[in-house]
């Protein structure tokens, strides 16, 4: 038992994100909204960022982004991960 009482726990899976090459595709055709409107609070990375065009809406990378890893999987819109498995 740790600090808090909990016991330890054993990662069967990871998926990384950004990896060169994925193997592990998620639809996200149902959340990409929510997705762009979460990231879009972080203004000083999206919005508010120097040298950003401001003629380009700010989260429409991340629309494109996602529609591009979705075409890899024949979804509309998906992230893309690699995946490693553990032995537990």
């Amino acid at each position: 038992l740790n600090g808090n009482g909990l016991q330890p726990h054993k990662v069967a899976t990871a998926l990384l994100w950004g990896s060169e090459s994925p193997e592990e595709y998620v639809d996200i055709g149902q959340t990409i909204e929510i997705k762009r409107q979460a990231m879009l609070r972080h203004k000083s990375q999206f919005v508010d960022r120097p040298g950003r065009d401001p003629n380009q809406e700010p989260g429409l990378f991340i629309r494109e982004n996602a529609k591009r890893l979705g075409e890899r999987a024949g979804l509309d819109y998906a992230e893309a991960f690699q995946k490693i498995e553990f032995r537990v």
